[in-house]
């Protein structure tokens, strides 16, 4: 009992200022007040959007193909995320697959396949999805990758079905641990599915929908094999298209110039006639969802969007995630609540979340979670104190990146209209932060769990203890 008590104490202590005073401290006259620059030039050739990035990349050359994902009808969005597990893993006409990864791994850095759907800034419902062939290579074989990537996108053969199967139970496998393991991630692509166009898109090709897929093509393969082989060549014929693709090459000047010189050896032979392009309708609905998993803790996710309640995404907002996730959240569902994390999230189009990460409870962490406003509301920092949290949350926002990484952040801005003005305010934003800021975020705070946007990931026998608060409960694992 006294341990327990020394525990208690310990967990709701405040550390006192000659505490906090050992601390070493970086004056925030010292934060560089301009945001960096990613060099980008944007040509077209033959029709095509080449995003030109010369970035010193000591001869290595990063090459990403952007394809438009809106030309794939909603039925067959799923396949979207097979096709890029399977790409690469199969035969072509002029390979087998394992001479082909072979292939892959002696001539270049690497060819993956990925989908990524953004979103514009305030508004969740404008989304640009995209199938990318992500590639890197040294300069001197610039010319053979590009001729193994048109290979794998427009000779792949898919009359393997025992290959097939193979690779749907090796990403099932993955997608389990997944969901086990990263319930979180589940849980919000499940709340913002319900707020979002682009995260409704995304969770048919990444959330719990697309493991309900893969769990469906294994048990159905082996009798209906012919017709899952004939929508993933109906997609993959499909997706591969001139019209609206965007190509990124990160790289020194020279290189970068060769890759635009060499670029028909990649497109050659793709597509060009126009195609319909479709649009995910928002079907808006609330649901506080249960998912049941064979997990012993809970990922509990409350979320909104704040465009939707009339606000605009600020680089403020950065400094009111710091101050909530570590002011707040911490001490009470990780110290207190005996969670492995509790954080905040937030994207530029409006989608807000805070969630728990391997956590015993379930309905203190949501009450935890509407009582934050309560916080915000009496937040008075001394000077000392916000400019910890502004200079914590530079060191959040503006990490060092890599080149192919400042690549990929300019391909992103640049689908998603955001401008270099865009960026210095919202980086002037977050530097001029003060408690009056904070404490007017309180309301949307309120409102926002208001909403009662949440999803529960987790243990059976706690799920069933709360079912009364649910409105939908499924079984995954």
């Amino acid at each position: 009992m006294e341990r327990n008590r020394k525990l208690k104490e310990a967990q709701v202590r405040v550390d006192t200022q000659e505490e906090k005073d050992t601390l070493p401290k970086l004056p925030i006259e010292e934060v560089d007040k301009k945001v960096e620059k990613v060099p980008q030039e944007v040509v077209k050739e033959q029709g095509i959007t080449i995003l030109k990035h010369h970035i010193p990349t000591n001869k290595i050359v990063y090459i990403n193909l952007l394809f438009d994902a809106k030309v794939i009808e909603e039925k067959y969005i799923p396949y979207l995320g097979l096709l890029k597990d399977v790409l690469g893993e199969l035969d072509t006409e002029k390979r087998g697959y394992s001479q082909l990864i072979t292939e892959i791994y002696k001539t270049t850095g690497g060819i993956t396949f990925e989908n990524q759907v953004y979103t514009e800034k305030n508004n969740s419902q404008a989304y640009h999805p995209k199938f990318i062939v992500k590639s890197k290579v040294i300069a001197e074989n610039i010319s053979s990758l590009l001729e193994l990537v048109n290979e794998i996108i427009t000779t792949t053969k898919f009359d393997d079905l025992s290959r097939l199967k193979q690779i749907i139970q090796e990403t099932k496998s993955k997608l389990q641990m997944r969901v086990i393991n990263a319930g979180d991630e589940v849980a919000m692509n499940r709340v913002f599915a319900q707020t979002s166009c682009g995260r409704g898109y995304w969770e048919k090709i990444s959330g719990a929908t697309y493991y309900e897929f893969i769990c469906n093509l294994e048990k159905s393969i082996e009798k209906s094999g012919k017709e899952v082989r004939s929508n993933l060549i109906k997609v993959y014929e499909t997706i591969f298209n001139k019209n609206n693709l965007i190509i990124s090459v990160v790289g020194e000047e020279k290189e970068v110039e060769t890759v635009v010189t060499n670029i028909n050896k990649v497109i050659c032979n793709i597509k060009t006639e126009p195609t319909k392009l479709y649009n995910l309708e928002h079907k808006s609905k609330k649901n506080i969802e249960a998912i049941i998993t064979a997990s012993n803790v809970q990922y509990v996710v409350k979320g909104f969007n704040f465009a939707d309640l009339g606000y605009e995404y600020s680089g403020k907002m950065r400094v009111l995630l710091n101050i909530l996730d570590n002011e707040y959240l911490y001490p009470r569902v990780r110290l207190q609540g005996g969670a492995y994390g509790c954080y905040s999230d937030m994207n530029k189009d409006g989608n807000l979340a805070i969630f728990s990460y391997r956590d015993p409870n379930l309905t203190r962490t949501i009450d935890v979670y509407n009582e934050a406003y309560k916080f915000l509301e009496e937040v008075d920092f001394t000077k000392e104190d916000m400019e910890k949290f502004i200079i914590g949350s530079v060191g959040q926002l503006y990490k060092p990146l890599t080149p192919d990484r400042k690549g990929e952040k300019a391909v992103a801005d640049y689908i998603c209209n955001v401008t270099q003005e865009d960026i210095q305010r919202w980086r002037d934003e977050l530097l001029s932060t003060t408690n009056e800021d904070i404490r007017s975020y309180a309301s949307m705070i309120k409102i926002g769990m208001n909403e009662n946007y949440c999803c529960i990931v987790g243990n059976e026998g706690k799920i069933k203890e709360n079912k009364t608060i649910f409105n939908k409960t499924s079984k995954l694992l």
